[in-house]
C-alpha cells in the first residue's frame, strides 16, 4: 500500500454570496453511513443511516462497541456515536458505478469511553492507499476532524479498513461514500516548475487541503449539490484590507455548455474578491493568500473566476494567468477554470 500521492488543494478566488441548492446530479452510489448510531442522523440536509442494518455495507470486525455523547461540546448530531474497534475491522462498501467517488470521514472522539481515545492512534486504507496513517488527537489543533478524499474506484466494491496499532484501539463517528460525476476530476493537469503536460491523474487518490469562498461565508452540503464544504478565507489573506468584496445576484450567473453547477455553485461565481486598491500604480500590489502545505507531496491547485466587476467586455486582465483564451464567455461574465 502507498500513501495518497496527490492532494487536491481547491481554491474558488470567489466567494459564496447566497443560499439555496438546486439538485441535478444524483449519485448511483451514495452511502451516507452513522457508525454506532442507533438511528437515522440529518447532517446538513442529508439523512445518515446506521451501519449496523444497511443492506448494501458489509462490516468486518473482530471485536466492536458503541460509544455515544450527549455532551453540549459535541459539534453536530453526527458526531454524538461512534463505533470503537479493539482489533483491524474493515467496511465493504457494494459498488454499482465505477469511476471516481468521494470517501468522507468524520471522527470526534466521545468522551464516553473508558479510555481517553484522543491518543488512540488511527490509520484507515483502502486496498489500494493509506488514507490516514498513525493520526492521534493528541497533537491535534482541534476537538473533531473531518476527512475528504476522490478515489478512484475500479472493481464492484470499496472496501475501508481502521487498523489497531500498539495495543490500542481505533473509532470513526461516520462514513461517505458517494459517486461523482464524470469530469469534475480531469486526468491532465498543468504541472508547474516546469510547466508541462502532468496526465495520469485518476490513478491518483486526491485528499481535499483547501476548498474555500473568497470573502463568504461557510458553503456546506445543502448548498451544494456534490455535498462539498467551502471555507471562508479570510484567515488565509496575507493582507486583510488587500481585497474588497463585490457581488451580484446569484441568478444572474448563466452557465455556457463546459461548465456546470457540478464546477461550483452558483453562489460561488456571484461574488468575488477585488484588490483593495485597484489604481495603486505599484505593478508588485497583490492579493496573497498563504497556505501550509505539505512539502512530501504534489498539489491539484482549481481556480474559478468570473468577471462581475468590469464596465465593459474584454477589460479585465489577471497577471499570472496562464492563457486569456481560456475564459468562457456567459451572459452574466466571463467564466474561468484552469487546473494546475
Amino acid at each position: 500500500m502507498k500513501l495518497v500521492e496527490w492532494i487536491a488543494l481547491v481554491l474558488a478566488l470567489v466567494l459564496v454570496f447566497c443560499h439555496g441548492s438546486s439538485a441535478s446530479f444524483t449519485p448511483v452510489d451514495n452511502y451516507l453511513i452513522a457508525c454506532g448510531s442507533p438511528r437515522n442522523v440529518t447532517f446538513q440536509g442529508r439523512t445518515f443511516v446506521p451501519d449496523s442494518g444497511h443492506s448494501s455495507l458489509f462490516v468486518k470486525s473482530g471485536n466492536s462497541v458503541v460509544a455515544s455523547s450527549n455532551s453540549s461540546s459535541v459539534p453536530s448530531p453526527l458526531y454524538q456515536s461512534a463505533r470503537i474497534f479493539t482489533g483491524i475491522a474493515s467496511y465493504k462498501f457494494e459498488i454499482k458505478q465505477e469511476g471516481r467517488h468521494w470517501v468522507r470521514l468524520y471522527f470526534y472522539p466521545p468522551s464516553s469511553w473508558s479510555q481517553n481515545l484522543t491518543s488512540a492512534s488511527i490509520t484507515v486504507v483502502t486496498d489500494d492507499f493509506v488514507l490516514l496513517n498513525n493520526f492521534t488527537f493528541k497533537n491535534y489543533n482541534g476537538s473533531y476532524m473531518f476527512k475528504e478524499y476522490a478515489i478512484n474506484v475500479t472493481s464492484d466494491d470499496l472496501t475501508l479498513s481502521f487498523i489497531v496499532s500498539n495495543n490500542s484501539v481505533t473509532f470513526i463517528n461516520a462514513i461517505e461514500v458517494v459517486s461523482m460525476p464524470d469530469g469534475v476530476l480531469p486526468d491532465q493537469a498543468l504541472a508547474v516548475n516546469p510547466s508541462s503536460p502532468f496526465s495520469g491523474l485518476s490513478e491518483l487518490a486526491f485528499e481535499t487541503v483547501y476548498r474555500l469562498n473568497m470573502g463568504g461565508p461557510l458553503l456546506t452540503a445543502q448548498n451544494d449539490t456534490l455535498g462539498r464544504t467551502w471555507e471562508n478565507d479570510a484567515k488565509y489573506l496575507h493582507v486583510n484590507s488587500s481585497a474588497v468584496n463585490v457581488s451580484v445576484s446569484p441568478s444572474s450567473i448563466k452557465y455556457p455548455a463546459a461548465v456546470t453547477p457540478e464546477t461550483a455553485p452558483n453562489w460561488v461565481y456571484a461574488t468575488a474578491e477585488t484588490m483593495g486598491e485597484a489604481n495603486v500604480p505599484s505593478e508588485n500590489f497583490n492579493i496573497t493568500w498563504v497556505f501550509t502545505v505539505d512539502p512530501n507531496f504534489m498539489y491539484f491547485v482549481r481556480v474559478h473566476f468570473c468577471d462581475i466587476v468590469s464596465k465593459a467586455l474584454n477589460s479585465l486582465v489577471f497577471n499570472g494567468v496562464t492563457s486569456i483564451a481560456d475564459f468562457t464567455k456567459s451572459s452574466s461574465g466571463w467564466l474561468f477554470e484552469k487546473s494546475r
